[in-house]
């Protein structure tokens, strides 16, 4: 959900956000969660219950070498899953994410609070990231 974090991954620069702007759209996810990772600042993805859903985007990265790009960057905790995510027009469409193939007991049941990263974090992720070329 972090566009200038995603712009710096696909494209090298976070400056390209009018780029990755319209690749992306609101979406939600029904029956799973999105908690915190014990010690972590980022979110991850488990199933839930019947009435759980995550408000989120879908993004289509375009090529191949952007869902390359974002697949070795979610790294080996996670697998992908194919999932109907219900676009804001009311749409269903198919999707792929990254569910956390990790321990369980890592995640917490509190959802992650992506106004917490946007405004205290993701500088520092940018930071970090900056000048490296993800393949």
């Amino acid at each position: 959900m972090a566009t200038p974090l995603i712009t710096l991954i696909l494209t090298g620069n976070r400056k390209n956000e009018d780029v990755i702007i319209p690749l992306r759209k609101r979406a939600i996810l029904k029956h799973y969660r999105r908690g915190n990772v014990l010690g972590k600042d980022y979110p991850v993805l488990v199933k839930g219950a019947e009435n759980d859903f995550v408000e989120g985007m879908i993004f289509y990265p375009g090529n191949m070498d952007g869902k390359r790009k974002l697949h070795n960057f979610e790294g080996e905790q996670h697998v992908i899953e194919f999932v109907k995510v219900v676009l804001e027009s009311g749409e269903q469409v198919e999707a792929s994410t990254y569910i956390w193939s990790s321990e369980e007991e890592e995640v917490t049941e509190m959802d992650w609070d992506f106004q917490e990263l946007e405004s205290r974090r993701l500088p520092d992720w940018l930071d970090l990231f900056d000048g490296i070329e993800f393949t």
